[in-house]
């Protein structure tokens, strides 16, 4: 665990890599990895940048370190847009300054899996 005196890649770089097997005992042959993999690997173009060849998912959750605790933010359901969750960057996106962008949502298998791989054999959802 880091303390308040140390500096982080995220701080120094603007950006960290994590080792799943030292941060979670997450191995890649790991069953929960493989899901999260699969999630990859069938993409739906993003909405708001058809054009550049952008696919994209996107699922929200809070994992309590000190606890081991995670929980999925809920999906929220847009008529026939599907399952989709907001994404918002405040000011910090030029294109979509103010904007909720609505992106679909993770599959339920795959939110499934690493909620109860997280937390060490629950989530909540």
């Amino acid at each position: 665990m880091q303390t308040l005196t140390e500096s982080s890649a995220l701080v120094e770089h603007g950006f960290a890599r994590y080792d799943l097997a030292e941060e979670f005992g997450i191995a890649e042959s790991d069953a929960v990895f493989e899901s999260l993999r699969a999630e990859f690997v069938d993409l739906p173009p993003d909405p708001y940048a058809t054009e550049a060849g952008r696919n994209r998912r996107y699922a929200r959750g809070v994992f309590l370190p000190w606890s081991r605790e995670f929980s999925w933010i809920p999906d929220t359901h847009f008529g026939e847009q599907g399952w989709m969750n907001g994404y918002y960057q405040a000011e910090r996106n030029p294109e979509y300054v103010g904007v909720v962008r609505k992106l679909p949502a993770w599959c339920g298998s795959a939110v499934a899996d690493v909620g109860r791989s997280a937390t060490g054999g629950t989530a909540s959802s």
